[in-house]
């Protein structure tokens, strides 16, 4: 009986029939059916309906204040961090450990929120007036340079006078012609209304992230007294779910991940604020005008890896250039020595090679996520990146064993390690080639020094 199972009939219940079992290609065409059927419904339902992106953006905005929150505890942990390491020593003594623990929390907290409202105080306090300043005299001066500019057309198109004429007629008909614009633009109903809807759109918007920001504060200040407390349950529950093989190796891809966000993040704002404040100061030396403005656009923009110098170069030279030729030639050299400084010097020594990727991938990661998320991806593109990245090699290396071709990663190992050595003697060579020079010169001035002392002892 075992043996007719295998044959081509069988028996069908309570009939007495035979019928003929399923031919396995009309099983796998019955499979691709309802697989491109469902993906047919999802496609309607959630993209063309929008129904998931609809989902997707209410969740975020209802989120939007514990994710701020949450971004301000993870930048504020390393403070934290600093001041409860401080405080636990002082409450050594404290008998009551429970005591002396929330003691040292909630102090820590306390004077790591002091700490962050003091410097945005400083900023907007500062800063930002300074920089609105510079903005109004911009714009003050928006009419002189028109008049220069039109000087200097004028000047260079002499031989033609129908050239010369219109410039002269555009020049002197610009104000007019521009509020002749914008009244008719204002005279129609549907412009004035989508303006109105416009300011009010955007009071609106302004009202509820100050809303979120003044909820994202709270939100950081309990996820900052209570970090361990999640950390442990997140950890639960990472070993609740998963064998333990799989659950250390996802909590070692967090501490990974946490590092190398983390390290990024904190040197690469520590390294623009003093990127900003060196800029400062060499501005002011040089007397260039919007020292201020220049300094915070140089700042701001240096976060992003390999074309925040340019991004804010350019633009900040161009304003200068407009007020003193002379005195945006001295900013762009100011800006290129601070890049250089920063590249070799500065950077190294606060990040060093945190994220472990080459030139290119650094290129290739601000690149495409900045050309998905914007500013942010450019700026958590290469952190991001050095996940992703890691996460292959070791895939890759997995791989390599389980074909045991694990001799082609030692072989590409040897050959970095190889390339890197070479690089730090390079290095090495052209740091022992400068103290060299500068010995060379103390020894010369020395020498010049003996020498004249010498012939002073002669006379």
């Amino acid at each position: 009986m075992d043996n007719n199972i295998s044959e081509a009939t069988v028996n069908v219940e309570g009939t007495g029939r035979k019928r003929k079992p399923l031919n396995k290609y009309v099983k796998i065409g019955l499979v691709a059916f309802i697989v491109i059927a469902l993906s047919i419904w999802f496609y309607y339902t959630f993209f063309e309906q929008h129904s998931l992106f609809g989902f997707l953006e209410v969740a975020v905005k209802s989120l939007r204040p514990f994710i701020i929150g949450a971004i301000l505890a993870y930048l504020l942990k390393p403070i934290c961090a600093v001041f409860e390491k401080w405080l636990s020593k002082a409450f050594v003594k404290v008998k009551n450990r429970n005591t002396a623990r929330n003691l040292t929390i909630n102090i820590a907290i306390g004077l790591t929120a002091v700490l962050f409202l003091a410097v945005v105080y400083v900023m907007f306090a500062a800063v930002i007036p300074q920089v609105v300043d510079s903005a109004k005299a911009i714009a003050g001066n928006v009419p002189g340079w028109i008049d220069s500019a039109t000087a200097w057309l004028e000047n260079v198109t002499k031989n033609a006078p129908e050239i010369q004429a219109k410039i002269k007629d555009f020049s002197a008909n610009f104000a007019e012609k521009m509020t002749e614009i914008v009244n008719k633009f204002m005279a129609s109903n549907d412009n004035a209304s989508t303006i109105i809807f416009s300011v009010t759109t955007g009071v609106k918007e302004t009202l509820i992230l100050l809303k979120d920001i003044l909820i994202g504060g709270v939100s950081c200040i309990y996820i900052l007294h209570e970090r361990k407390k999640f950390a442990a349950q997140g950890k639960m529950l990472v070993y609740g779910i998963f064998k333990k093989r799989w659950a250390d190796k996802i909590m070692e891809e967090v501490h990974f991940t946490d590092k190398m966000f983390g390290g990024y993040i904190n040197g690469t704002i520590i390294d623009s604020f003093i990127i900003g404040l060196i800029c400062f100061a060499l501005c002011a030396i040089c007397k260039v005008p919007y020292a201020v403005l220049v300094s915070v656009i140089v700042g701001v923009t240096n976060i992003i890896p390999f074309f925040g110098p340019f991004i804010g170069g350019i633009p900040a030279v161009m304003i200068v250039l407009m007020v003193s030729p002379l005195r945006g030639l001295y900013l762009a050299l100011i800006i290129i020595a601070i890049q250089q400084f920063d590249g070799n010097i500065l950077k190294p020594k606060i990040l060093g090679n945190s994220t472990g990727v080459s030139s290119f991938w650094v290129l290739f990661s601000i690149s495409f996520f900045g050309g998905i998320w914007g500013f942010g991806g450019m700026v958590l593109g290469v952190p991001l990146f050095a996940v992703v990245y890691d996460l292959i090699r070791q895939l890759i290396v997995k791989g390599l064993k389980k074909h045991e071709q694990s001799e082609l990663y030692e072989e590409y190992r040897e050959d970095q390690n190889i390339l890197m050595q070479s690089k730090a003697e390079a290095k090495a060579r052209r740091v022992g080639k400068l103290t060299k020079m500068k010995q060379f010169k103390v020894n010369k001035e020395e020498v010049d020094k003996d020498e004249k002392e010498e012939k002073e002892d002669n006379k």
